[in-house]
């Protein structure tokens, strides 16, 4: 996604199985992930530089035996801007790329609020019964699209593991709002009062009783590109409507 907003996306030949295109882009091939890379169809593609993103858990090595390779840093606003930066030297896009790194200071680099809406931003549900939740960290990207938004993070600590929360530790937490980001578009009023009711039967949560349980449908929200700017704009919406609809 980022290749395409710099002017580079002719570069491209093969892109992971998550990436952001356009809709002119999705005929690119689709070569696996970073952390589990497809290597025959990267080696047919014959690339002359393969990027990924930095991870400790990535195989980058065996994809350096196949072509120059290049892991970027991108978990935080730092690390993105850096990125960013790098990917435009690589591609003889300084200028774009400095545009870039400028618009998402800009647009993400707020600190986190004093006053605001604590909210809990919830990537989905998980675990053996499906009790566990996974939220967005306060020191992630998304974590600062909430800032930018105007909300506090219901979790106020920082968090490098899996930033999983159980029923209970939710209960203590207490949030004033709940959003949870769907990765698709298009749910019916039925999906989506079927994933707002999943809360019902925690009536002491302060979001349950003042009907502020919200979601976030589209794959673009769960983007960690520059469209992520976009995302802020999704979350003040989304507060503004809880807003005007509680009782």
């Amino acid at each position: 996604e980022t290749l395409f907003a710099l002017g580079a996306g002719e570069l491209m030949v093969g892109r992971s199985n998550f990436c952001k295109l356009p809709a002119e882009a999705t005929h690119l091939p689709t070569v696996g992930t970073g952390l589990t890379p497809a290597y025959e169809p990267i080696v047919r593609l014959n690339p002359t530089r393969v990027l990924t993103e930095a991870n400790v858990a990535g195989d980058a090595e065996s994809l350096r035996e196949i072509a120059p390779t290049l892991a970027l840093p991108w978990l935080t606003l730092e690390d993105m801007v850096s990125s960013v930066r790098r990917l435009g030297a690589i591609t003889q896009r300084n200028d774009e790329a400095e545009r870039l790194a400028n618009a998402l200071e800009s647009g993400l680099g707020r600190s986190a609020p004093e006053t605001g809406p604590r909210v809990l931003l919830l990537l989905g549900w998980g675990g053996p019964d499906e009790t566990t939740l996974f939220y967005v960290r306060r020191n992630s990207l998304h974590g600062r699209a909430m800032h930018a938004a105007g909300l506090r993070n219901a979790i106020e600590e920082d968090s490098l593991g899996a930033p999983t929360l159980e029923l209970e530790r939710l209960l203590a937490v207490d949030p004033d709002m709940i959003l949870t980001m769907v990765p698709r578009d298009g749910l019916s009023t039925e999906e989506r009062e079927r994933l707002i009711s999943r809360f019902n039967g925690l009536p002491g949560l302060r979001a349950v009783r003042d009907r502020a349980v919200g979601i976030l449908e589209g794959a673009r929200h769960s983007s960690t590109g520059p469209s992520i700017l976009s995302f802020v704009d999704s979350l003040r919406a989304e507060v503004r409507r809880l807003g005007t609809e509680r009782p």
